[in-house]
């Protein structure tokens, strides 16, 4: 497939309607580079030592698992221990199917005692702000993706969206 610079692209003055081909190569390039980007991007944890503890000799040691989990958890737990710091902190970069796998995993956890449910708020809050992060990153492509379809079909994103409320299969068309 051939890329084409958005700068190699013709300026063209249109009028409602009618593509702009100019407009659809920008953000088709912005849209590759963002999508590139999210591809390969880690995503940032930190556990401070004692939610590190917690993380590693309760959570993970009396999770409860149901069948394909065990992947999650394996891999969750292998992935973290990686970004274990000599002085007992997680400090580093993990991928974001391993945050939501571990988000995953925090929604259904079940545990009990005060001491276990302050620990256990904090750990989720710091991969709350993970989640939120990768959440954002992907709205942004979503955002990126409407407005670079819009452009294919000359419309604005607002007449897109009606279009797809009205009739989930209009891009078929």
């Amino acid at each position: 497939m051939k890329v084409i610079k958005a700068q190699d692209v013709p300026q063209t003055k249109t009028v409602a309607g009618e593509v702009n081909a100019k407009l659809v190569a920008e953000l088709q390039e912005k849209f590759d580079t963002i999508k590139q980007m999210l591809d390969t991007k880690r995503y940032g944890i930190y556990l401070d030592a004692e939610l590190t503890g917690y993380l590693f000799d309760n959570f993970f040691q009396n999770m409860q698992w149901k069948g394909a989990e065990a992947y999650v958890i394996t891999a969750s737990y292998e992935s973290i221990a990686e970004q274990k710091q000599k002085d007992g902190i997680v400090h580093g970069q993990i991928r974001p199917e391993i945050v939501e796998g571990v988000f995953h995993l925090i929604k259904s956890y079940t545990s009990t005692g005060i001491e276990n449910a302050r620990l256990f708020k904090r750990m989720a809050d710091q991969f709350a702000i993970t989640i939120q992060e990768i959440n954002q990153d992907r709205q942004e492509l979503k955002d990126l993706s409407l407005e670079l379809v819009a452009a294919e079909k000359g419309i604005t994103v607002e007449s897109l969206t009606g279009e797809l409320h009205k009739d989930p299969n209009f891009l078929d068309k």
